[in-house]
């Protein structure tokens, strides 16, 4: 029996795995990391059945291989080897065996040298050229020998033929390597190269579990969070006294994560067949886009939000205090006036429609004419005494920095309800932002308009003097 049947016979005591490892290892299969980890899982399977006659019918027996020999016939065209005659040549016999004889230093050594460097052997010694040449040349010559019944030949100093490594050199000094150095054994019987392989897939296997056991003892790493998202918020917001039911909400799939899963892998197949020009001059249309429309909520936030809330109550406040200012003020200048309401915003509309009429009927005279002959552009009489210095009085109470300041307030508090009522949720840019968007996401117009929804609401508020909470607009740029 041989090796390799002594193999097979105890590697049918072993586990079945380790048996089709082997099978398919001896069928010339190089087993790597992936097959390693097939054969990881089905350990946690039921066993594999083997095929009928066993995991082993199917190999054949090894054959030996049966090379053409190989055999030197001649040494020949030495030139400046050590003190070697020029021109000589040493035949070999091809079949039998050839006797070289000689005396000390008549060339055998020198010869075995060429050979020596040329064949496998144990040991190599260098070839010296000829020290004592008057003009030493350049080392030549060549081996001949035949592979099969092909001649061939080899110049010396040149790289040798793979076939002569075939022929095998021993001499004194390749035996006294033999017995004081060490050396790598350069021939392994298949057998045992087997058991090597299916040593590496076994330790191949028992890595893989064990990354599979450290995964597991471990806790897995913790996911990239956006800080701007509502995990970031969640996280940001997590306190000693957050609930559990809190925190399972927040880490609960939601309910539709597996048609969002299938859409990924559809986007993931169309990239991998786009064009990938389009495709980013596509992306880069939709980052614009979202640019767009996310300084658009900035806008409306900047405008409806906290910091609009706080400057609308300013303007109201500022209007009211100044309001307050010129009404004392009015009341103690004009107490004795025939009529009340002196300095009010109608009164003040009068005055204004006054001024603007006698700045065309008296073009050439500064409102309030009151010079003599002057006459009142309301009631068109002719101004008396005490009518010119009411209407003096009434033009100092105008140009007084009280009323000055209660008409700014009134005026900018009007622009400013103003800008509110002109103020577009979805105008022509946005909406073609969004349906720029609306390619990509089909659902994102739906999920954008609860937001602008929330916007009109707090306008509205905002509007008629009501009190309501601002828009959250965190989860959306």
């Amino acid at each position: 029996m041989t090796a390799y049947e002594d193999v097979l016979v105890w590697a049918k005591s072993r586990p079945w795995w380790q048996q089709k490892a082997l099978a398919r290892i001896a069928a010339g299969e190089a087993l790597g990391q992936q097959d390693h980890e097939e054969i990881a899982r089905s350990l946690f399977e039921e066993p594999e059945s083997p095929p009928n006659g066993g995991w082993f019918a199917q190999l054949s027996p090894t054959q030996a291989t049966k090379d053409e020999p190989v055999r030197v016939v001649a040494v020949r065209g030495l030139a400046n080897v050590n003190r070697l005659a020029s021109g000589q040549e040493l035949t070999f016999e091809p079949d039998g065996l050839t006797v070289v004889f000689g005396n000390n230093g008549s060339g055998k050594s020198g010869y075995a040298r060429v050979i020596r460097s040329m064949v496998r052997t144990r040991h190599h010694a260098d070839i010296l050229p000829d020290v004592f040449a008057q003009t030493p040349d350049q080392q030549s010559g060549e081996v001949e020998f035949t592979v099969g019944a092909n001649e061939r030949n080899v110049q010396l100093g040149q790289p040798a033929d793979p076939d002569l490594s075939r022929v095998a050199f021993y001499d004194e000094h390749c035996g006294d390597t033999y017995l004081t150095a060490e050396a790598e054994i350069s021939y392994r019987p298949a057998a045992v190269q087997l058991l090597d392989d299916l040593a590496a897939v076994c330790t191949g296997v028992r890595q893989v579990i064990d990354g599979w056991k450290q995964a597991v003892s471990q806790p897995g790493p913790l996911p990239d969070v956006d800080d701007l998202g509502p995990g970031g918020a969640f996280l940001q917001s997590l306190s000693v006294s957050t609930t559990d039911d809190a925190i399972s909400a927040a880490v609960a799939c939601p309910s539709d994560v597996d048609e969002r899963l299938e859409n990924q892998v559809n986007a993931i197949a169309r990239l991998r067949t786009s064009d990938p020009t389009q495709e980013k001059r596509q992306l880069n249309a939709t980052v614009t886009a979202l640019e767009t429309i996310s300084q658009h909520l900035v806008d409306l936030d900047k405008a409806l939000g906290a910091d609009g809330q706080k400057r609308l109550d300013e303007l109201s406040e500022r209007v009211t205090a100044t309001k307050r200012a010129a009404d004392l003020a009015s009341r103690n200048t004009f107490a004795d006036e025939p009529l009340s309401g002196v300095g009010s915003s109608v009164w003040q509309v009068l005055w204004r429609a006054a001024e603007g009429y006698s700045k065309e009927v008296y073009p050439e005279h500064a409102f309030p004419h009151i010079k003599e002959g002057a006459v009142c552009v309301l009631c068109q009489q002719t101004l008396s005494d005490d009518a010119s210095d009411r209407l003096a009085r009434f033009h100092r109470f105008v140009t007084d920095t009280t009323a000055r300041e209660a008409g700014a307030a009134q005026r900018a508090l009007e622009r400013f309800r103003d800008d509110l009522e002109q103020l577009e949720f979805t105008p022509r840019v946005v909406s073609s932002a969004i349906a720029t968007v609306q390619q990509r996401d089909e659902n994102f117009a739906e999920s954008l308009d609860p937001l602008l929804e929330k916007f009109r609401v707090r306008k509205e508020a905002m509007s008629t003097g009501e009190r309501s909470a601002p828009v959250d607009v965190s989860t959306y740029l």
